[in-house]
């Protein structure tokens, strides 16, 4: 039936008559449209006790004539509205429908549903519900249970899937979705599928779009892609089955490592900006003894319920490590930012704690720049608080650079706001290098942004400049400028920067090593006290454009030229001298201020004597990683002779020999000669390495290991248990980039549980085979229980090897940041 008004959006009737004609040939009407007595369809076949109704219903619905309960009236009162009967075949216009189950009807119950669009899904809904309703006799209840089960069988085909919002082009979208695969010839194809969404970062609602359907039908393939029911059921399968290869791998490691302890973990906790989610991410670093090279384990973004204090992170950390088999043991130092709440639940449970250096870095530049410090909540009190003097608030300590900064900050927000300033600043003609570019908006809390902001600007000057002789500017567009001294003040920003920035990315690279980033710390402490700095000159267009063309400049030109790279473009440069002298000036006031405070940031974050959490010369896991890289007794003498520290080598020697006694005796089942080898004592080996290799060699410190495991085997192990320290908590860092761009504005109702299953499989995605029949299919029971066991970890749950997750959905935007504030 169509209602008495009509419907202006109604669809064809074909969608209805195709969901309801397999059921016809079943023998047994299970949905009707209401037509009129006179109408050739009152009299259906289907209806009568014919022969064909015995395929299907017959031992429960029993034979039947048509009675008063069965006819079709010619009108329904339904929802406060008429509804009619449909003459004949309904055209082109099926619209919306009402519906009566026979099967209640023959019990003497009539009931009428609405098909929107002519989909059965709210029909089906009543036969699913009533099945397993107490409220209705058995008879009944048998009855709806064969109707579902009916539907359920792998000969029915499946329902057409709700499509996208309409538009024009489905006028062209004529192709019926009919699955020819059997499950076990899909399977391989769900999993490639569901692979394909999670590292493509797409909804679950990829799989029912009407337009993907047509695509993949087009290519001439007979895979119908997966329900979205299904798409999480496959999800479930490899989030199970990947989770189930980590934990073989992490036992693997522990029998390889007898007893040391070898994994170096790496943490963090975040927060949604808008909302009340939070979230951690634990990832797991050692040196692989097999192939000897640095490996990471990454357990995922997992729910934190609770408060971020110490207890909460200790409880956390400790029962998700359990889940995936790790043991406290097995933890030899952990790593993350410099966070008072993370530190001290860390070094809590492991003694050696890395601060990141990546993250104290970046505080030191902040300050070095004019940051005052302040934080979010001091500001809005500040700023409500209009009787307070400016003498209260914090002063900065570079104000000539923060100054600077700020309208920087404001120019760019300028030109990322307004669409009009933007193409007018790329119409300005450049030569050399017309492509059109943004400008880079900084973000305080993001490591080497200020560097990037700045260098974009600087090679955009020109453009800068004749964007401010263009006509009918507006007041705003006419604020956009900087002077002549700004321009200077920029240019030697950018030079003192570089040597920082260089340093802050090499720190993120997962394959150094905490030996690597002392390496790097120490020479960027050497590098801010020289006299001159490298500075780009008055712009100038580039030399080359592109990395192609930088590297023929490069050889065609022979380092006749002072030249330096700036967003891939090279410029050339000039050396300023930090002071000024008769004949030469030094650098602007900002620059030269940077360099001053940078020098005593960096030794109060990594050299200070007064706390130890702060004194990379005074951390065990730093000592230790160093001691045994070749050179490295040479390189910590160095280090603690310039920043006037005792010599912290017999620190180092005695951290590797504690990490040594650990270790289990496992010579008796070895071959003679290592037998022979192993029974010098590591203090012995660590001796003989040290009076052999003082100097550093040419090879990186792994792949010296790989080649010196003959020669001291018991040394070798321990080394690999002690160089996957990490200087920087970069690796969990990428986690939540990642968990970022999951949550955003378009997923807000996505679960918990989906973002951690989201996240995990992208992560370990390296671990799935590529004979995909090796991923056993779960049964209901084991999803459900999977499902089940899958909540947020809180302090007061047992510790047990459970999965992972929480069931609440995320309900704001879910950008992520971290909390900076240091104790």
């Amino acid at each position: 039936m169509s209602t008495g008004t009509g419907s202006a959006g109604s669809r064809s009737l074909h969608t209805f008559e195709d969901e309801i004609a397999p059921v016809r040939r079943a023998g047994a009407l299970l949905q009707q449209q209401l037509t009129p007595p006179s109408s050739p369809e009152a009299d259906d076949p289907d209806s009568s006790s014919s022969a064909r109704t015995t395929t299907f219903l017959e031992g429960i619905v029993g034979s039947y004539v048509p009675s008063g309960a069965l006819s079709c009236p010619s009108t329904v009162i339904h929802g406060g509205e008429t509804w009619h009967a449909i003459k004949g075949d309904g055209g082109a216009q099926g619209g919306d429908f009402v519906v009566r189950c026979r099967i209640c009807a023959i019990d003497g119950r009539t009931a009428t549903y609405v098909l929107r669009g002519g989909k059965s899904s709210n029909a089906w809904r009543h036969f699913e519900n009533y099945a397993a309703s107490a409220h209705v006799g058995d008879l009944q209840r048998r009855r709806h249970a064969a109707v579902v089960a009916y539907r359920a069988s792998k000969t029915h085909p499946r329902k057409p899937a709700a499509g996208v919002t309409a538009g024009p082009i489905d006028g062209f979208l004529r192709t019926a979705r009919s699955r020819v695969m059997t499950p076990a010839q899909a399977r391989p194809h769900h999993l490639r599928f569901v692979l394909l969404m999670v590292m493509s970062l797409s909804p679950f609602a990829l799989a029912g779009n009407q337009y993907l359907l047509e695509f993949v039908q087009g290519l001439g393939v007979s895979y119908d892609p997966p329900a979205a029911s299904t798409v999480r059921d496959v999800l479930l399968d490899l989030f199970v089955f990947l989770t189930d290869q980590l934990r073989a791998q992490i036992k693997r490691l522990q029998g390889r490592y007898r007893g040391l302890p070898f994994f170096h973990l790496v943490t963090g906790l975040w927060t949604e900006r808008h909302g009340s989610g939070s979230y951690g991410s634990l990832v797991l670093r050692c040196v692989d003894p097999d192939g000897v090279s640095i490996v990471e384990l990454h357990l995922g973004v997992v729910p934190f319920a609770g408060r971020h204090d110490h207890i909460n992170i200790q409880a956390w950390t400790s029962r998700l490590l359990r889940r995936f088999g790790v043991r406290s043991s097995d933890i030899s130092s952990s790593t993350s930012d410099s966070g008072s709440n993370v530190k001290k639940a860390l070094s809590g449970l492991w003694p050696r704690w890395v601060p990141c250096a990546a993250h104290t870095l970046h505080l030191a530049v902040k300050t070095a720049l004019g940051a005052t410090g302040e934080t979010a909540t001091a500001r809005f009190e500040r700023r409500n608080e209009p009787s307070r003097s400016s003498a209260t608030r914090q002063s900065s300590g570079n104000p000539a650079a923060a100054d600077l900064l700020g309208r920087v900050r404001k120019i760019s927000n300028h030109f990322h706001k307004s669409s009009a300033s933007f193409a007018m600043l790329n119409s300005v003609p450049f030569p050399g290098d017309a492509e059109p570019r943004k400008l880079i908006t900084e973000s305080p809390g993001r490591w080497g942004s200020t560097y990037l902001a700045l260098v974009r600007l600087f090679t955009l000057m020109p453009r800068m400049i004749g964007f401010g002789d263009l006509r009918d500017l507006t007041v705003a567009q006419r604020r956009q400028r900087l002077g002549r001294e700004d321009w200077g003040q920029l240019r030697h920003l950018i030079g003192v920067l570089q040597p920082a920035y260089e340093a802050c990315i090499a720190l993120q690279s997962s394959s150094s090593t905490v030996a690597d980033a002392f390496k790097l710390v120490g020479s960027l402490r050497r590098t801010m006290r020289l006299p001159a700095f490298p500075c780009p000159k008055t712009f100038d267009k580039p030399h080359a454009v592109g990395r192609d063309d930088i590297l023929k400049f490069l050889e065609e030109d022979e380092r006749r030229s002072d030249v330096m790279e700036l967003d891939n473009r090279l410029y050339k440069h000039q050396t300023v001298p930090v002071k000024a002298t008769r004949t030469v000036d030094g650098l602007r006031s900002g620059a030269a201020t940077f360099i001053s405070v940078v020098q005593r940031e960096l030794d109060r974050r990594f050299f200070n004597p007064a706390h130890s959490s702060k004194n990379w010369l005074a951390n065990d896991a730093v000592l230790a990683a160093t001691l045994v890289t070749p050179g490295g007794s040479a390189m910590l003498r160095k280090a603690a002779a310039r920043v006037g520290q005792d010599n912290p080598i017999d620190c180092a020697h005695a951290a590797v020999v504690a990490t040594a006694e650990s270790l289990i005796d496992a010579s008796a089942s070895a071959p003679a000669r290592q037998q022979e080898l192993e029974q010098e004592p590591c203090q012995a080996q660590v001796d003989s390495f040290l009076a052999t290799y003082s100097a550093s060699v040419n090879t990186r410190v792994l792949k010296f290991w790989s080649a010196r495991g003959d020669e001291y085997p018991l040394l070798m192990l321990v080394a690999c248990a002690l160089l996957g320290a990490s200087g920087s908590s970069a690796a969990s860092e990428r986690d939540f980039s990642t968990a970022g761009m999951v949550l955003r504005k378009d997923r807000t109702t996505l679960l918990a549980t989906h973002v951690e299953m989201h996240c995990f499989v992208r992560f370990n995605a390296h671990l799935v085979p590529s004979d995909l029949s090796a991923i056993p299919v779960l049964t209901q029971a084991a999803r459900s229980g999977a499902r089940a066991s899958m909540r947020a970890i809180s302090v007061d749950m047992p510790v047990d090897g459970g999965l992972s997750g929480d069931s609440t959905s995320s309900g704001s935007d879910a950008f992520l940041e971290s909390t900076d504030e240091e104790e």
